[in-house]
């Protein structure tokens, strides 16, 4: 069955119109298919079921029924067995760096954006940018960007089991950091961050807040060298994983290298998808 196909499944109780979301426990359930029992299947109730208008319920190649709803939580029944949460009410952040607004890289259209993008909706969407303004490479202005995160967090609404993520370059690595330590309403369960300068503010350290953080590099940055004002280990982070990856054959900068080439950016994720 694809997408827009109106035939009814008869063993999940399920077609393109209407998905039904139950355990077992919810007079009028449709027939269970012999041995399937899921849980959870409807989140902030233990037994009962759901009708959830969804006129995009699709197969994938795992035989797996997904649709969405912003009424209910976006749900999988999976033939093999469970309910489990999407993560379409999950989020993604991507936060530029030091002067994002100047450089032209962050609109929409450029393959850096797109390419940060996709990878923010594999982890979890949607993926919104922080336009944090100014921007410039002062302390005050991290900070001010640090409260607007805070308060881009609040306004977004997380299911149970649901997870914040964050994407962040240069400097925008310490907004994150510090937003992380002023009481994000969401834990972070990953934040990458991308050619982050080193600053030894304990305003910069990582809060209690952070799951998992990633310390991504460029050989030979000198940008991030100056970001963190020449300091020894300007570059690695001894609260993150540190990552270095060498971009001599892109023909960028290695400050822009990890997002802006194709092939660099290609290197750090894949090495990401194996720690993850």
């Amino acid at each position: 069955m694809g997408t827009g196909d109106i035939d009814y499944d008869a063993s999940v109780g399920l077609n393109s119109i209407t998905g039904y979301i139950y355990d077992g426990g919810c007079p009028g359930s449709p027939p269970l298919r012999p041995g399937i029992a899921p849980t959870n299947a409807y989140p902030g109730q233990s037994t009962g079921c759901a009708s959830v208008p969804s006129p995009s319920v699709s197969y994938n190649a795992n035989n797996q029924v997904t649709w969405s709803s912003s009424a209910v939580n976006g749900l999988s029944y999976d033939l093999a067995g469970d309910v489990t949460a999407d993560g379409l009410n999950s989020m993604t952040i991507l936060i530029p760096g030091t002067n994002w607004e100047a450089s032209g890289g962050w609109i929409p259209q450029s393959n850096g954006y797109r390419g940060l993008q996709q990878y923010g909706d594999q982890l979890g969407g949607p993926t919104e940018l922080l336009a944090w303004t100014p921007s410039r490479n002062r302390h005050t202005d991290r900070l001010a960007a640090a409260h607007a995160l805070v308060n881009l967090v609040a306004t977004h609404t997380f299911a149970p089991g649901e997870r914040l993520h964050i994407i962040a370059h240069s400097h925008g690595g310490n907004v994150a950091l510090a937003a992380s330590r002023l009481g994000l309403a969401q834990p972070i369960d990953t934040l990458i961050a991308l050619n982050k300068p080193m600053l030894r503010s304990a305003a910069y350290r990582p809060g209690p807040c952070i799951a998992r953080f990633f310390n991504i590099s460029a050989a030979r940055d000198w940008i991030q060298r100056l970001g963190a004002r020449f300091a020894l280990g300007s570059s690695f982070d001894p609260h993150a994983v540190n990552h270095v990856v060498d971009t001599r054959t892109s023909p960028l900068r290695p400050h822009a290298a990890l997002i802006w080439d194709d092939d660099c950016r290609d290197l750090w994720w894949q090495w990401l998808q194996r720690q993850l």
